[in-house]
């Protein structure tokens, strides 16, 4: 659905799921060396959250780039390059203001090099980067939270907990570690 790659073979399935590889043209078994995104329009977009998982398997000499355009292809702008194997599946992820904003972007993994190189990517992601607030209480018949939900970054967020007769607020907990027993605690 306006991916551009010469690929033609059968869907590859493995460790990616459902991944397309992008390797060198010289001595290889497929004849790709990039792959092209469809254009995305962003003009809704303030900051940008890009995903993908990938493995990648450089010959001597090679190197792949993860690289966007602002103007349906034209030119580009490299984002992350690697010249270094990655082993085994691993997720990608870069945020950004640059495309922000724009109308005709689209997204190009290259792979350059000779031999039988290659990089698997697979569960491409583009979305508005925003930050989820979620609360949890324990024991949860102890009262409510207010304030949880889905945020921009950069906005400030304030949660307030509110205690059932018999019951004491104590504090608040991030990844099993206090840190704060200020109610209501805001942050940023």
């Amino acid at each position: 659905y306006g991916w551009q790659t010469s690929y033609t073979g059968p869907s590859l399935i493995g460790p990616l799921e459902d991944y397309i590889f992008v390797q060198s043209n010289e001595d290889s078994e497929f004849s790709v060396n990039q792959l092209i995104s469809p254009v995305f329009d962003l003009r809704a977009y303030r900051e940008l959250r890009i995903r993908f998982r990938h493995s990648l398997s450089l010959m001597p000499g090679s190197a792949a780039d993860f690289s966007c355009s602002l103007d349906s292809g034209i030119t580009w702008i490299s984002l992350k390059s690697w010249n270094e194997n990655i082993a085994g599946a691993e997720d990608f992820q870069h945020i950004t203001k640059l495309m922000a904003g724009a109308e005709k972007v689209r997204f190009r993994w290259t792979y350059e090099g000779s031999g039988k190189g290659h990089w698997a990517i697979g569960a491409f992601q583009l979305m508005e980067n925003v930050n989820l607030v979620e609360t949890i209480i324990s024991p949860n018949l102890g009262g409510r939270v207010t304030g949880s939900g889905t945020f921009e970054t950069g906005t400030e967020v304030s949660l307030q907990a509110f205690s059932r007769p018999g019951w004491q607020f104590l504090h608040w907990e991030n990844e099993g570690k206090t840190i704060s027993q200020e109610n209501p605690l805001q942050f940023t």
